[in-house]
């Protein structure tokens, strides 16, 4: 009976040595692995440094909690993420709170959906000049944020992109952008003053909703539709600065949510539309070209002229 009650503990201190091994190999697994095909990430616990490290795209994942790192997501501090990564995939670094600084590599050109949401005490993200895409609710909720994370090679800007950025006092859209999607700035409160940039051709719904400091707008002579509630929520705006001509403006269709547009006291780049910024240089490029078309006809017909004399 002695003897099988020994075994019988044996047996059980076996067992729970062997579970405690297990358990302190899962906990290290846990702080590293695959993030992509070719990624791998591992995350330090005494600098709450998460590096990312490999080839090619990270993973999406389409809710936060599914991120191999979620666990110690509160307590991320500092993202590194080395060369050869090609795309921070979907919610990769969503609610990551703690998080300061963010190091991004030359190779970058896509920066997913919700990556960055609800990092709030983040003041800056620097995208090298190889993004070329950033997908919606990118950078949604950093109020710290001073400056929108972007680059010229950007075309769109998605829905939500940097909504509730309540930080961001000015925004100058790149030349790059043509489109810019629903409620883009919403919730921006202290944004005052935005440019945006010619060819884009419409704003779209609530891009600019209750952005309550906003104070001035520029908008190009190529928009043709501003959304219902683009401009809603923002009753100090007082100045656009409208580039193309008055009866451009009127012929811009009126929605409702943007009462404040009719209020705000509206400037125009030139009553003669072909006179505008771009227009009008296209206007000069012509004339250039004409007269030195004149000029080369009237140095042949000298020419000419002059031949025959010789004959003479």
């Amino acid at each position: 009976m002695k003897r099988s009650f020994s075994k019988f503990l044996t047996k059980l201190l076996v067992a729970a040595l062997t579970a405690m091994m297990f358990v302190t190999v899962s906990f290290a697994q846990d702080t590293q692995g695959a993030c992509g095909k070719s990624a791998q990430w591992s995350f330090d616990a005494g600098t709450g440094m998460l590096t990312v490290t490999g080839s090619g795209d990270m993973t999406d994942y389409y809710d936060p909690s599914e991120a191999p790192w979620y666990a110690f997501s509160k307590d991320i501090k500092s993202i590194k993420i080395s060369e050869g990564i090609t795309k921070i995939g979907s919610s990769n670094f969503q609610n990551s709170e703690s998080l300061t600084s963010v190091s991004l590599p030359s190779s970058l050109t896509e920066v997913g959906g919700f990556a960055f949401l609800g990092c709030t005490v983040i003041e800056e993200i620097k995208l090298p000049a190889s993004v070329n895409k950033i997908g919606e609710s990118a950078f949604a909720r950093c109020p710290a944020l001073k400056e929108i994370p972007i680059t010229d090679k950007v075309s769109v800007i998605e829905d939500n992109t940097y909504a509730d950025c309540t930080g961001i006092k000015k925004v100058a859209i790149p030349a790059g952008v043509t489109k810019i999607e629903k409620y883009a700035f919403a919730g921006c409160v202290n944004l005052e003053e935005a440019t945006l940039p010619d060819g884009i051709t419409a704003i779209e719904e609530g891009t600019f909703y209750y952005c309550a400091k906003l104070k001035s707008v520029r908008i190009p002579y190529s928009v043709t539709a501003i959304g219902q509630n683009a401009f809603d929520g923002c009753p100090e705006l007082a100045k656009v600065d409208y580039r193309g001509s008055e009866g451009e403006w009127a012929n811009i269709p009126s929605v409702s949510g943007n009462d404040i547009l009719k209020k705000a006291a509206v400037t125009y780049a030139n009553e003669n539309p072909n006179l505008d910024e771009d227009k009008g240089l296209s206007l000069t490029v012509i004339i250039i070209i004409a007269v030195a078309a004149v000029g080369i006809a009237a140095v042949v017909s000298v020419v000419i002229i002059k031949k025959k004399k010789s004959k003479k």
